[in-house]
């Protein structure tokens, strides 16, 4: 069957190599002629059929040979090889179909390892992948580097990101699966393990994409965009983790839960850092307003805080950690709402010690208002359906005494950009009666 396949493919791949020889002597300014576009296509058809039928050959003879686990790694190996022969191909003949299909490289690599790694309940890295499957993640950048300047930009952009992606997510879960393998069970470390890569490309990227020295290697100096938007994509992935790990208790056992400071919320706190780092480098590099990307990072800082509150909640209060019992929870309602108060007296604070000339700092103080005010609608709601409680007596005395703290230390900024000195509200007004 599979020396049958083989022929098919061969004898496909050939007359495909025969028409591009073809389509390439007719003239360029014939190009609008049948004859051209024909031979082109038919090209391009014999190519694709040809790797079907090699494509079909080597999984069945990969599947029927060797055990599930080897096969993966066997087929992996025979079509790296293939589409490295292709693209090299392709580039020595100028043929065109040659080096689109290398480019599907890609989408097939992707589709072996959802295949052949991820239901296996062992390492990808046995039966030799440790050999395989780097060098198939490798010919990626080899058959990019073969096709490079033959193909449209875009189209080429868009795998060398994508590429970028895949190689990301492969390591993230080699890293997990290899101390899950280890540990013999699934925790929180283990979830944390998932981010550990993305978290830390993001932090590294734009350094060599910012880089004289490296912008004058391939492929930055064509396609260094397409590595930016990659990153984007991992800022984002890191964003998700940090909102997906908030249905994490966060217990570190063996080690203690301390909050702030345990390994979850320190890794969360490293991908909010990162996200905003890079949202920086993108901002230096291209320019434009952020914005919309800052508003989100602070959004997700704001729920981090929550989480915090909620895990300190769950471990020293007893507290089940699922969102309903916490939401009915006097102690985590008390929780909330401190934080929320200490949170808006840090933001207008330090609002009035910015000197912003184009309004900035009244924005910062306005959303720290704007923080205050939903706690005083989440006190009369919420807060005062049980105002019997110890936890809501503290939670009104409390939120009281930092309302009046934040009007002796954080009046408005000025409209001009200067700021307020403590108590300047009081005298202002003070002499306002007086006149």
């Amino acid at each position: 069957f599979f020396l049958g396949c083989a022929l098919m493919a061969l004898a496909a791949w050939f007359t495909s190599l025969q028409y591009a020889r073809l389509d390439a002597q007719v003239p360029r300014d014939r190009l609008v002629d049948g004859d051209l576009r024909l031979s082109a296509l038919v090209s391009r058809a014999l190519m694709a059929w040809g790797a079907l039928w090699w494509l079909g050959g080597v999984a069945r003879e990969s599947a029927s040979t060797v055990s599930y686990g080897a096969a993966a790694t066997l087929f992996t190996a025979v079509m790296t090889v293939t589409v490295i022969i292709l693209a090299a191909l392709g580039r020595q003949l100028d043929w065109r179909a040659a080096r689109w299909t290398a480019l599907s490289w890609l989408p097939l690599l992707t589709i072996v390892w959802c295949w052949g790694a991820l239901p296996l309940a062992q390492s990808p890295l046995v039966h030799a992948g440790w050999l395989v499957w780097p060098i198939a993640c490798a010919a990626l950048w080899i058959c990019l580097r073969l096709v490079d300047g033959a193909l449209p930009v875009p189209v080429l952009r868009a795998w060398h990101g994508g590429s970028m992606l895949l190689a990301t997510a492969m390591v993230s879960w080699l890293v997990a699966h290899a101390f899950e393998s280890h540990n013999g069970t699934t925790t929180v470390w283990t979830d944390m393990l998932w981010a550990l890569p993305v978290i830390v490309l993001v932090v590294l990227l734009p350094r060599p994409l910012q880089s004289p020295r490296w912008l004058a290697v391939w492929p930055l100096p064509t396609h260094g965009i397409a590595y930016w938007f990659a990153g984007a994509v991992l800022a984002g992935t890191a964003l998700l983790w940090l909102l997906v790990a908030g249905a994490l208790t966060g217990d570190p056992a063996p080690l203690p839960y301390v909050p702030l400071i345990n390994p979850l919320e320190l890794l969360q706190a490293a991908a909010l850092l990162a996200t905003w780092q890079f949202i920086a480098a993108w901002q230096a590099e291209h320019g434009g307003s952020m914005l919309p990307a800052r508003v989100t990072a602070v959004a997700m800082a704001f729920l981090w805080l929550n989480m915090i509150a909620a895990r300190a909640v769950h471990f020293f209060a007893g507290v089940d950690y699922a969102v309903g019992v916490l939401w009915h929870a006097a102690v985590f309602q008390a929780s909330l709402s401190l934080l929320w108060t200490g949170l808006a007296l840090v933001v207008m604070f330090v609002a009035t010690r910015m000197l912003v000339v184009d309004g900035g700092a009244r924005r910062w103080w306005i959303g720290g208002a704007g923080l205050l005010a939903a706690v005083v609608v989440k006190l009369l709601l919420i807060d005062l359906s049980d105002i019997g409680t110890v936890a809501r007596i503290v939670s009104f005395i409390g939120v009281g005494g930092l309302m009046l703290l934040i009007g002796y230390l954080a009046p408005i900024p000025r409209a001009n950009g200067a700021s307020m000195a403590p108590g300047a509200a009081a005298t202002a007004m003070a002499e306002g009666k007086g006149s």
